[in-house]
């Protein structure tokens, strides 16, 4: 799934639905995954839709339409020359209102564009933008492309946690609460990014959900729990705005290369290996964090027999 697009753009009319339209789809045809915010009446709807999708969104595109005309009634000259002169529109309450959320949620890099003599007011005055305003409908798109090359945004970026990578270490000993005497073990260690630049991962937790082989067939494992934090004594971390951390994804014994076990919570003695045979596994893991989406991701493993030829792929990523 490519980076999350939130489309803050006003659907007042069938022109500006259009351009919605257009904008989503041109996204898509780049590798991104859009969201269009529609106008919501109550704030269940607000809390259930608008402020999920934002939190879950890597980029933040605001079209601002201008609204209802600005008079200025404080004198007739004034208001003349309001009316014929210099005509200022109020912006689009349901975008201004997103724009705000989006700001205290921590987004950078935003690209914000408004329609030539729709008033700077609100959160918006306080925010540069460099992207020129439309005049017509038509510019929108382009003007979108443009701002889009120039701000470097990328369908591989992410604001949320992400699978970003496995590598095996090793081998050393290890020795846990499962064991009475330390093992000789290759430790493949699951790399895990903090995309958010406000918000630090607490209590981030990996767990393994499924082992299946390269054919399909599901192997029952029979350990759901938490997997161990590499570096830390305890099998949950924080994570950083933007850091990374790594959690042992498995292990294999270095005596015996077809034996791979799991570094858990799970309080059974002695701990059995989830995997005792030669061959290529597909292991799907899930990784969860206080305030953040879960995301899950597979691993495909080959086991020669020899801990020293063994591989690992991260097969796909994200949520």
């Amino acid at each position: 799934m490519g980076a999350r697009v939130f489309i803050s753009c006003g659907q007042a009319t069938e022109s500006e639905r259009k351009v919605a339209a257009e904008v989503s789809d041109w996204f898509i045809t780049q590798g991104y995954t859009p969201y269009v915010a529609v106008s919501v009446q109550t704030i269940l709807d607000l809390n259930s839709g608008i402020i999920g999708a934002l939190k879950e969104a890597d980029f933040y595109l605001f079209i601002n339409f201008k609204r209802e005309l600005i008079i200025n009634t404080s004198s007739a000259s004034g208001l003349l020359k309001s009316v014929f002169s210099h005509r200022k529109y109020r912006g689009s309450l349901y975008t201004q209102q997103e724009l705000a959320v989006g700001y205290a949620l921590g987004f950078q890099n935003m690209i914000l564009i408004n329609e030539r003599d729709c008033l700077v007011e609100g959160i918006l005055k306080f925010i540069v933008t460099n992207a020129p305003p439309f005049v017509h409908t038509s510019e929108i798109l382009p003007g979108v492309q443009a701002a889009v090359g120039k701000a470097g945004w990328a369908p591989i970026h992410r604001r949320q946690l992400a699978a970003s990578s496995v590598q095996f270490v090793g081998p050393s000993y290890y020795r846990d609460h499962s064991m009475q005497q330390p093992a000789w073990r290759l430790f493949l260690h699951g790399l895990t990014s903090n995309g958010r630049p406000d918000i630090a991962a607490r209590h981030t937790v990996c767990r393994l959900n499924q082992v299946k082989t390269i054919d399909g067939t599901v192997i029952a494992h029979g350990d759901h729990s938490p997997l161990k934090a590499v570096n830390v004594s305890s099998y949950e971390q924080m994570i950083w705005p933007q850091d990374e951390g790594k959690f042992d994804l498995l292990s294999i014994d270095a005596a015996l290369g077809t034996h791979v076990y799991l570094h858990s919570t799970k309080d059974l003695y002695p701990r059995q290996p989830i995997i005792t045979s030669t061959g290529t596994y597909l292991l799907n893991y899930a990784i969860l964090a206080e305030g953040f989406m879960p995301i899950s991701f597979w691993v495909q493993l080959t086991i020669t027999g020899d801990s020293n030829t063994a591989t690992a792929a991260l097969v796909t990523s994200g949520s």
